[in-house]
């Protein structure tokens, strides 16, 4: 029941200035506000989990996801990827919600920045499968030139989306 003010706050930097140039800061976007609900035996419950009220979120930043610019500066986060609602393998060791789990829980409904970054972290390990002598600007200069707009997006770069969305496909066209 408490407030707590920092001084000097400003919450349109939430990145700071620690991050070296050559990593990719990645913002994280909806993709999904609902998928079918399953319970543990893999029956479906006949309804749909809905996380949000409206559709017209898929597109949309998350909440969660840092703004920039950086502390110093610099445009963040770099690009971004899917990370809100995906759908991801169930741990053995994970309790979710039985709203969040997917098909023969196998599957479970995630969100967080931690989902976005391994989408990225994927679309760079497939460009260094194609060609290893990449270097890290080369990476992300592939990823950031051939990011993808839309109108949730605007105009690029900027400190909501950075380069814009994420195209593996686009990236291994360019390379």
């Amino acid at each position: 029941g408490q407030t707590i003010t920092l001084a000097g706050a400003n919450v349109n930097k939430t990145v700071n200035s620690f991050v070296p140039n050559k990593s990719i800061m990645v913002g994280s976007y909806f993709t999904r506000y609902s998928w079918p609900n399953y319970d543990s035996s893999g029956g479906q419950f006949g309804r749909w989990t809905y996380n949000y009220d409206l559709g017209d979120q898929v597109g949309y930043i998350s909440p969660f996801s840092s703004l920039g610019p950086s502390r110093d500066g610099r445009i963040k986060p770099d690009i971004a990827s899917p990370g809100q609602y995906l759908l991801s393998a169930l741990s053995s060791e994970a309790s979710p919600s039985k709203n969040n789990i997917y098909r023969l829980r196998k599957y479970q409904a995630m969100q967080v920045t931690s989902m976005a970054a391994p989408n990225v972290t994927g679309c760079a390990a497939l460009l260094l499968a194609q060609s290893p002598s990449l270097t890290a600007d080369q990476v992300k200069n592939l990823l950031t030139t051939t990011a993808v707009t839309d109108v949730n997006t605007g105009t690029v770069p900027n400190n909501t989306f950075g380069a814009g969305k994420v195209n593996v496909y686009r990236a291994m066209a360019k390379m």
